[in-house]
């Protein structure tokens, strides 16, 4: 079946039934393909719903959605990874026994938690590395904190091209200068960040 053909409720369904002992299918595209997703160094949060997958990764702002169809194969291998033991138990996986589902290379072992309820089942994902000892939690996430804000400074004043202003001095977002006076941005040539003065301070709380 395509992705986005069955529908999230079915798909819901399949990722209970799963749980209670549906045939596994370790080798899957899709389990390889959500298994990378969530298996970060920083780990991941999981949510399988009728609503779909949400995967909330460390430093991020909020979390995001795949198809839903992706939930059951997850739970298929993470089924695998905890044999001869059940999933529903905490459990700690090796870097071998990831390989197979094409897991990026990682330091060490991952522990996986994954809890139930009637409306959605719940997977959390934290790295560790060789002879780390896990806690019986899973720790938080990181949060996401909001980069620092980056002003550039020119001894020669340079032209915004969309109203013409000279800057002395202009805010730089991601590779783009901003003008105070129009609002609208620019991306800056590299030749004009080579001569500039860049200025960083702490975005205020």
């Amino acid at each position: 079946m395509a992705l986005g053909e069955e529908s999230a409720e079915a798909c819901f369904e399949r990722a209970v039934a799963m749980l209670d002992g549906n045939d596994i299918d370790f080798a899957a595209f899709e389990s390889r393909k959500l298994f990378n997703i969530i298996a970060t160094p920083d780990g991941a949060d999981v949510e399988i719903s009728s609503a779909g997958v949400r995967v909330l990764l460390a430093r991020t702002r909020g979390s995001f959605s795949y198809f839903a169809v992706l939930g059951p194969p997850l739970l298929s291998a993470l089924r695998a990874l905890a044999m001869p033991g059940s999933a529903m138990v905490p459990f700690v996986a090796q870097p071998e026994a990831m390989r197979p589902l094409g897991l990026f290379a990682t330091p060490g072992p991952r522990k996986f938690w994954l809890t139930r309820s009637n409306t959605a089942i719940h997977v959390a994902s934290r790295c560790g590395h060789p002879g780390d000892v896990f806690d019986n939690d899973p720790r938080p996430l990181l949060p996401w904190t909001p980069p620092p804000i980056v002003h550039a400074n020119f001894d020669v004043p340079i032209a915004c091209p969309h109203c013409g202003a000279h800057l002395r001095r202009a805010r730089l977002a991601e590779g783009a200068l901003v003008c105070s006076p129009c609002g609208r941005s620019h991306r800056a040539p590299a030749e004009q960040l080579a001569i500039a003065r860049l200025e960083t301070s702490p975005r205020p709380e």
